[in-house]
């Protein structure tokens, strides 16, 4: 029988303090709100990119850089970091096109892209009214809603 007073065995593994894996907010400049990705084919447009971030709010604007041998990258930009990475975390990994092999690869940028200067000002897509109308079919930018009879 065992002492219960004796001191507890030692074990043959040792014992290691496990570190934290940083996640993606720990890595990198916390002000970049700015995705690189690349991955999508080298014939994509703007009004592509805006149709597949245009879903997150925050989303802002894109900029597509020519396709090099490696294939285009685009940066896309966002009002706030925790913006961008809802995006980059469900976005991560997609087949784009399903005729190219690769899929879409998202980091944050090295720096925030430069936002340009636009007539309408900052991003409006999100503005509680442009979303009303968007989902009411009401008339914008002097266009006939769909819902709209010809008389």
């Amino acid at each position: 029988t065992s002492d219960p007073t004796s001191a507890p065995p030692t074990t043959a593994f040792p014992t290691h303090t496990l570190t934290p894996t940083p996640t993606l907010t720990d890595i990198g400049d916390s002000d970049v709100s700015t995705l690189f990705v690349t991955g999508f084919p080298h014939d994509v447009l703007p009004r592509e990119i805006h149709n597949t971030f245009r879903w997150f709010p925050g989303y802002e604007n894109c900029v597509i850089n020519p396709a090099k041998e490696k294939g285009v990258c685009v940066f896309v930009i966002f009002t706030t970091r925790p913006q961008a990475q809802v995006a980059m975390e469900q976005l991560q990994g997609i087949v784009y096109d399903p005729h190219l092999p690769r899929a879409i690869s998202i980091t944050f940028a090295r720096k925030n892209s430069k936002k340009r200067k636009r007539d309408d000002g900052p991003s409006e897509f999100w503005h509680p009214e442009n979303v009303q109308k968007r989902m009411k079919g009401e008339e914008t930018s002097g266009t006939i809603s769909s819902t709209t009879t010809p008389t």
